[in-house]
């Protein structure tokens, strides 16, 4: 039964054409540690169209990522991030406090963290959080998009609208978004007067808010939300990202595209009127393969529900034969959402199996 609400609900979200950016909050932060190169990277893995990130500056200028202005947190280290060098913050360690199969990860910079969304496989982009209220951290960041020629590539993001402001002054191609909790019109209004592209809202959300900011040409993030149900409430409002934690599961509730169809190879009886069944693997690049429905009759086509599978093995064999029987098969991918191949696999008859036949295998 879940399995048909969640697929009805999906149904209902593409009629209403929602597809919010997946924005994948500090990086895969539930299941690496936040604002570190293996977090980054870890949203990659996942899909997300985009990591966010926390940028302030150290004491000599470097571009360092961390969220808090202490690195007490989230490293092995105390004191305030501003007031220590690039050297020795690199010392510290940025992993073990979440794990320790992540021991010795590194604070990174901005540098690193534009570096992996480039050379990235999916084309990945960042969210640029400002931290620092530091004067010339928003012309440091600004210089470092355009060196490395990322602009359509991030967007810039701050508590301080006037630092937006500035970047828009810089560089008026790089996209601005003015975070608070929770939005309002008068905030939107503010950003179209600095011509910025987003509003990053959290709290409470509400439908007039987000058609208000899409009326003013504003797109609207939502975060940081990891609940399904409310991540469903932002979709059918019409947000256009929505910030998580738990990237994975917005990728699984956004998909509503089917799995391939299956390729099934084979349909061969063993010496017990078994039927051994194999076929090649179906994709589901989105939400991956849940399990395989498997459909028998004894007449031509299959369409009745033998079985599901446990997993994503690609053998499945039938003990539930009778002797003198002749059987098809045929056979669905569901991904871990529940959609189903749009077609059934090809037909296979499961050989007929006779006592005849099973004691010339016996002995030979």
């Amino acid at each position: 039964m879940k399995k048909i609400v969640y697929l009805l609900l999906i149904i209902s979200g593409v009629v209403y054409g929602q597809n919010p950016y997946v924005i994948s909050h500090r990086g895969n932060s539930s299941i690496a540690p936040e604002n570190t190169s293996i977090a980054f990277s870890k949203a990659v893995e996942a899909g997300a169209d985009y990591f966010e990130l926390d940028v302030q500056l150290s004491s000599d200028d470097s571009l360092m990522i961390m969220h808090d202005a202490t690195v007490d947190r989230t490293t092995d280290g105390t004191g305030t991030l501003e007031n220590m060098t690039y050297s020795s913050l690199r010392l510290l360690d940025a992993g073990s406090w979440f794990n320790a199969s992540f021991t010795g990860e590194k604070i990174p910079t901005l540098f690193e963290a534009l570096k992996i969304a480039k050379n990235s496989t999916n084309g990945i982009k960042v969210v640029i959080e400002i931290k620092s209220s530091k004067a010339t951290v928003v012309s440091k960041v600004v210089q470092l998009v355009q060196k490395h020629d990322m602009k359509n590539r991030v967007i810039i993001s701050s508590f301080t609208l006037s630092q937006l402001s500035e970047a828009k002054s810089l560089d008026a191609t790089i996209p601005v978004m003015f975070f608070k909790s929770p939005i309002t019109t008068a905030d939107i209004d503010q950003v179209k007067a600095i011509n910025g592209e987003w509003v990053g809202s959290g709290g409470s959300f509400t439908k007039d808010v987000i058609d208000y900011a899409h009326s003013k040409g504003i797109s609207y993030n939502a975060w940081t939300v990891d609940s399904e149900i409310t991540m469903r409430s932002l979709m059918a409002m019409g947000a256009d990202a929505i910030t998580t934690n738990v990237p994975a599961t917005l990728i699984d509730i956004k998909d509503a595209t089917e799995p391939s169809d299956v390729v099934l190879i084979s349909a061969i009886p063993d010496n017990s009127s078994n039927v051994k069944l194999t076929w090649n693997a179906a994709e589901d690049v989105e939400s991956g393969i849940g399990w395989y429905n498997i459909y028998r009759d004894e007449v031509s086509p299959a369409t009745t529900l033998l079985a599901t599978t446990i997993g994503t093995d690609v053998v499945f064999v039938d003990k539930t034969c009778v002797p003198l029987h002749t059987y098809y098969y045929r056979i669905k991918a569901v991904n871990s959402i529940g959609l189903s191949s749009v077609n059934y696999s090809n037909e296979l008859l499961g050989f007929q199996v006779s006592i005849t036949q099973m004691s010339f295998q016996l002995l030979h």
